[in-house]
């Protein structure tokens, strides 16, 4: 799936909803619509950390028997993806909400309250939320303005597209000028340097995961090749992707992006 946009990996039978998905992601996603859970597994190992899901959750579950064994079993092997769940939320499903919430869903669709483009686009853009999150939690405390920590942000979702470190300040609608002042103003590395930490921490966040292979670990965080990915970690961090695995990879990574920032704030 080739697209400047999120993708957005939709997993639901329903076909009013699946057209008001459509109309409500249409600006910032591609979404593919997939009719089983095995495709969706296969989608999602060859997707970026960016990808949003968003499922039924009783989809291949028995009449009465609650959220979908298969739905348990996709978030378990993979804790990494923000997963949204679109289902009837009236009285008769507080307990199945509440199961999902334990499960680790991270946004629900009500299909009785939520049935407007714009309700549903809310909740994407909630949900978007969550990468950038996981990504800077360790580091946002050392960035108290809110252009630092804009920056930051739309810098995460520019690395999760993979985009050219080139490309952010136009993104961002900005001058490369504009933005370089604005980094320097906000004490963060500069624009092509703090895109190559982002991509650290990325590489970092999956490496967590032990089924992905560093092969697609590099391709998903924007390396040409398993060798750059390698070469990057060792300069940024001084260790390789089998060491970083072997320890706390991502905690590593946010460590030493951390430290980098406290030391732009010194001067």
């Amino acid at each position: 799936m080739q697209s400047n946009g999120r993708p957005l990996l939709l997993l639901h039978p329903d076909p009013v909803l699946r057209d008001i998905v459509r109309r409500a992601a249409a600006r910032d996603f591609e979404v593919a619509s997939l009719d089983r859970w095995s495709v969706l597994r296969a989608y999602v190992e060859e997707q970026a950390p960016s990808a949003l899901v968003l499922v039924d959750p009783y989809l291949g579950a028995r009449e009465g028997e609650g959220p979908s064994p298969a739905l348990r079993e996709f978030l378990r092997d993979f804790p990494f993806v923000t997963v949204i769940a679109a289902l009837r939320t009236g009285p008769a499903r507080y307990e199945d909400v509440l199961v999902l919430g334990k499960w680790g869903i991270h946004e629900v669709i009500s299909l009785e309250q939520e049935q407007t483009s714009e309700a549903v686009a809310q909740r994407l853009r909630q949900a978007s939320t969550r990468l950038s999150e996981a990504l800077l939690r360790g580091v946002l405390d050392v960035i108290p303005n809110a252009l630092g920590r804009h920056i930051l942000t739309r810098a995460v979702e520019h690395a999760a597209r993979r985009g050219p470190a080139e490309d952010l300040a136009a993104e961002m609608k900005v001058s490369r000028r504009t933005l370089l002042r604005w980094c320097e103003a906000e004490f963060l590395p500069p624009p092509r340097r703090l895109l190559a930490w982002i991509r650290v921490l990325m590489a970092a966040h999956m490496l967590q995961d032990p089924r992905r292979p560093v092969s697609a670990v590099a391709h998903l965080s924007g390396y040409t090749s398993d060798n750059a990915l390698r070469t990057t970690l060792q300069t940024f961090l001084g260790k390789t992707p089998r060491e970083l695995r072997e320890g706390a990879a991502f905690h590593v990574a946010a460590d030493a992006f951390r430290r980098e920032l406290i030391e732009y704030r010194k001067g």
